[in-house]
C-alpha cells in the first residue's frame, strides 16, 4: 500500500522491520525480493543487487528474480558470464516463457553472440501471449546487428505502434540504426 502511495520511506521501514520478525527462509527470500524490487525503482542499484543476492541466498532458484537479477545486470554491462548463467536456469524452469527467452537472448546480445540471440529472440515471440514492445525492439536490435536492416526497421515500428516506453526507440527508426 505504501509502494502505490507513493510513500517511499514507510515501505522502506516496513519491509525492514518485517525482515528483523520473520524467521523462515522463504518469509525473508520474499522480503529481500520486495525490497530489492523497491531499491529497483528508486534507481539504487547497489542495494537492489544486494537485495537479490540475499533473496537468493534463501531461495536460490528464485527464477523470477533470477531473471530480473540478469536482465538488470545485462543492461548495467556487468558481470554477463554469471547473469547468462542465471538466466539459463530460469529457462532450464520454464523453457517456454518468452520473458525468460528474451532476457536470455539480450543478454546473448550484450556479448555480441547475435546469431544465438537472434535464434532465443524468434522463440520467445512464438511464445509471446500479449504484446510487449520491448521484445520486438530487441528483436529489432538484434535484426540489425545480424545485418536485417529492413526487418530490424520493421520491428522497431512495430514496438512503437505497442506504445514502447523506450528512450532511444524514435532515434532508432529515425536514424535507421541501432543506438544503445
Amino acid at each position: 500500500a505504501y509502494f502505490w502511495m507513493g510513500q517511499n520511506d514507510e515501505e522502506l521501514d516496513v519491509l525492514t522491520k518485517g525482515l528483523s520478525n520473520v524467521e523462515t527462509a522463504s518469509d525473508k527470500a520474499v522480503l529481500f525480493n520486495l525490497r530489492g524490487d523497491f531499491y529497483h525503482t528508486l534507481g539504487q542499484k547497489a542495494q537492489m543487487y544486494a537485495d537479490y543476492d540475499s533473496t537468493l541466498y534463501y531461495e536460490p532458484d528464485n527464477i523470477n528474480v533470477l531473471n530480473n537479477y540478469a536482465y538488470f545486470m545485462s543492461l548495467d554491462d556487468r558481470d554477463l558470464k554469471k547473469a547468462l548463467s542465471m538466466s539459463a536456469k530460469t529457462l532450464e524452469a520454464e523453457p517456454l516463457s518468452a520473458t525468460y527467452l528474451d532476457t536470455y537472448a539480450w543478454i546473448l546480445f550484450r556479448i555480441k553472440r547475435y546469431s544465438e540471440s537472434l535464434q532465443y529472440l524468434e522463440k520467445a515471440l512464438r511464445y509471446l501471449d500479449t504484446d510487449n514492445p520491448e521484445i520486438y525492439e530487441h528483436y529489432g536490435d538484434v535484426l540489425y546487428m545480424c545485418g536485417e536492416k529492413e526487418k530490424a526497421l520493421e520491428n522497431w515500428h512495430k514496438a512503437k505502434r505497442m506504445n514502447s516506453s523506450s528512450t532511444t526507440l524514435d532515434r532508432k527508426i529515425r536514424d535507421e540504426k541501432y543506438l544503445e
